[in-house]
Formats: C-alpha cells, structure tokens, sequence
C-alpha cells in the first residue's frame, strides 16, 4: 500500500518514514496522485476495498472492517486510518483487496494459459483463497459448472505448473517421479469458506501422500512425516 521510497530500509526504515508528519503527507499526496510505475492500491481501489485479515495488538478487534470503516470509526481519513494502522501493530497487518469481479475470475480461468497458485496468508481472517484455491478452481469452476475440462483443469494445478517452475520431479504420476498424490470424492470436493468465514477446508479430500507417506485420511491427519523421496 505504501510508495517504494517509503519502504526503503526495510521495516525499520518504514516504521521510522511513518513516525514523520512529513513523510505522511507526502505518502498522502503520493495515493492521491499516483506515482510512474506504482501500483497504487488504496488510491486505485479505494479505502472500501480493502478489508483487514489480520492485524497483530492493539488492533487485532479491527479484523474484518475496511479501512473505511476503520477511518469512520476513528473520525479521520482512511490513509491517517492506514497509517496509523501500520504503526500501532509495527506493520504486522495483513489484508484482502475486494477488486475483481466474479465474471473477470472466470473469463481468466477459462484462458489456456492460465495456471494456478496461491499467495494466501495464515491469520485470523484470511482470504478464502486460503483454503479454496484448488476446489473452486477444480471442484467448482470444472466439476460442476464445467467452465473447462476436468482433466485440463488438473494439469493447470499439477504438470504444467510443475513444468513452468522446472519442477521436474513431480507433477505426474509416472515412474521416477515423487509419489505425492492427492485422492479426491469429486461430488464432495468443492471451496466452502466465504469472505465472512473463510477458513474452511475442502470436504472431500480422502487422502493426502506426500513422498509416498500418507499424511492425511478421510479428514484428518495421520501423524505420519514424510523422511525422503519415494520412488
């Protein structure tokens, strides 16, 4: 959310660039503006976009608001509201940005050349992609609403993401190969979590193996850690 210059020196130096009034006009100044090159979230979104997920004392009861409504609650605007949000916590908050639409979403994930991950992070509220990034995608987008084909749909999240990050110990299930596996129920398997009450995992989900060890059964896991390769 802040410019680059203001992030220069690491934590340190940004919690220091927000301790000065003049720092914090020009950052100001900069989301209201914009700067060549930079990816200007508030000031492109807007303050009512973007919900708190987690944020470390004395601010953990501000999960789940935006930022405007932080800026409301405390009778300031939303980037004072940002601010000093990063500074009371020491920068220990994350958030989910609301910006794309459902149709855009499909639209992408019906591209051949789209693949598939996640940058989900842990926390009190986190964003539902966290635990439904593989059965929205799979389980619903092509299990049930058939946006594309199952099989396509598996090796977007399998041998060509594999292929792409030059994995090349994985991501098929053939000799040679890790034997990480993942065994679904495919009229179960489908994201349940929501904004709301994201942390959810997927039902449907009768077994994990990871290096050939079964670390998950039938929603649970089984103690076992895997030690090496199986081959």
């Amino acid at each position: 959310m802040l410019p680059a210059w203001a992030q220069e020196g690491g934590a340190p130096g940004t919690l220091h660039a927000l301790d000065r009034r003049e720092n914090r006009r020009r950052i100001a100044r900069d989301i209201a503006h914009g700067l060549p090159g930079w990816e200007n979230l508030l000031g492109t979104l807007g303050p009512e976009s973007i919900e708190i997920a987690n944020a470390a004392a004395p601010n953990a009861g501000l999960v789940g608001l935006t930022l405007q409504e932080i800026a409301g609650r405390r009778d300031c605007d939303p980037v004072a509201a940002a601010l000093d949000l990063l500074s009371e916590s020491r920068l220990d908050v994350t958030m989910v940005l609301h910006y794309a639409s459902d149709a855009a979403v499909r639209t992408i994930a019906r591209h051949p050349l789209m693949l598939v991950g996640s940058d989900g992070i842990f926390g009190a509220r986190p964003h539902p992609r966290l635990y439904g990034t593989a059965p929205r995608f799979l389980g619903r987008f092509a299990i049930r609403e058939g946006l594309l084909p199952v099989e396509e749909a598996i090796a977007r999240l399998t041998s060509r993401a594999a292929d792409l990050l030059s994995l090349t110990d994985r991501g098929r299930i053939e000799p040679g190969k890790r034997a990480d596996l993942v065994l679904l129920d495919p009229a179960r398997y489908v994201d349940t979590g929501t904004y709301a009450d994201p942390a959810h995992p997927p039902d449907g989900v009768a077994g994990v193996w990871v290096a050939g060890r079964r670390v998950w059964r039938d929603g649970a896991p089984t103690g076992e850690r895997p030690g090496g390769v199986v081959r």
